[in-house]
């Protein structure tokens, strides 16, 4: 790939597109296209991720039953430096009269590998807040809650990385519409009325059904003790009859 400006349409941040080649042995790649690090670009070399896979070679083996596909592995994030769970999809091209794999992937930063506390905190959403940074940080939260059940309801609510300002955590039972923790005193005081945000809406219905929900209400803000709109999103955690919110004000 030329080193031109232009080349830039083909990387942006973790984002870039790759191509390999597999080795006659079968044991190892030859990698002629890698923007992240062109020192390594014509080296050839095996590369197994942190799930025991052999990563190119599976891309190829997965190219000889399908033209194009979506792979998932483990690789260094150029963001982070960290090895990271990554979704790419790629596809089956011929490179100078040969079999090649070209694709392109992600590192999503709310994967339980991936939710690292300087990227995905309260502070930087409320910052810049979005509705990629919300998803990230309630999809983190819910992940917490997953692994560590009702344990992890003092850790959402103290921990400075999951309250900051307006935005905050908080968990709602899903039979009751009970709010079983939160960042903010301001929900307990809401425990028995707290779908009236909602135009009386079974919340708790929608949200089993759709598993992640967009809310929009009026509420406290915790940062100046009034009423204002408020976007959240609320997101049903696996295992357990719960689902965890979080918004922010727009």
């Amino acid at each position: 790939m030329p080193n031109k400006p232009e080349d830039n349409r083909w990387r942006h941040g973790q984002i870039y597109v790759f191509v390999n080649i597999t080795g006659e042995a079968g044991g190892g790649a030859r990698v002629p296209v890698f923007p992240p690090d062109r020192s390594r670009e014509g080296l050839w070399g095996p590369t197994v991720d942190s799930f025991g896979t052999n990563v190119f070679m599976n891309q190829h083996r997965t190219l000889s039953l399908v033209p194009e596909a979506w792979v998932y592995y483990s690789y260094i994030n150029p963001a982070t430096g960290l090895e990271e769970p990554k979704r790419s999809y790629v596809k089956s091209i011929d490179w100078n009269g040969g079999n090649a794999v070209a694709g392109a992937g992600f590192h999503a930063r709310d994967l339980p590998g991936t939710c690292h506390a300087a990227h995905v905190n309260a502070a930087a959403l409320e910052a810049a807040p979005s509705n990629e940074g919300l998803q990230e940080f309630v999809r983190c939260a819910a992940n917490t809650v997953e692994s560590s059940g009702y344990y992890a309801a003092p850790v959402l609510t103290q921990n400075e990385r999951w309250n900051h300002g307006s935005v905050y955590v908080f968990g709602v039972d899903l039979d009751g519409a009970a709010v079983l923790f939160s960042g903010s005193p301001a929900s307990f005081r809401r425990v028995g009325e707290h779908l009236e945000p909602f135009g009386g809406r079974d919340m708790g219905s929608v949200i089993a059904t759709f598993g992640e929900v967009f809310l929009y209400y009026r509420f406290i803000d915790p940062a100046t003790g009034s009423q204002r709109p408020k976007m959240a999103l609320a997101r049903l955690v696996g295992g357990l009859p719960v689902f965890v919110v979080s918004g922010y004000n727009p």
